[in-house]
């Protein structure tokens, strides 16, 4: 049996865990969809509050964290370049 990362292992870097990290501020997400290559996308999807689980947030990007498989997602494309100043 496999032995999953904790919410807070997850958040210290350990992502081999149950758990996706989302965040609530758009430029957390446009700066994580820049950071390889020449495009990237943005996950958006509006969760209720019982599908979370909250996070240390050790890095401070409004991060929460979704357990399992997260479906129904819109996919938003990130063209470059984007503003740097993000």
């Amino acid at each position: 049996m496999k032995i999953y990362a904790t919410p807070a292992e997850h958040n210290w870097g350990n992502t081999e865990s149950n758990y996706t990290s989302w965040t609530t501020k758009e430029s957390v997400a446009q700066k994580w969809a820049q950071v390889k290559g020449t495009e990237g996308v943005i996950l958006e999807k509006q969760f209720i509050i019982s599908e979370t689980t909250p996070s240390l947030d050790k890095y401070n990007e409004a991060e929460i964290l979704v357990k399992g498989i997260v479906t129904g997602a819109t996919v938003h494309t990130v063209s470059f370049p984007l503003n740097r100043s993000i």
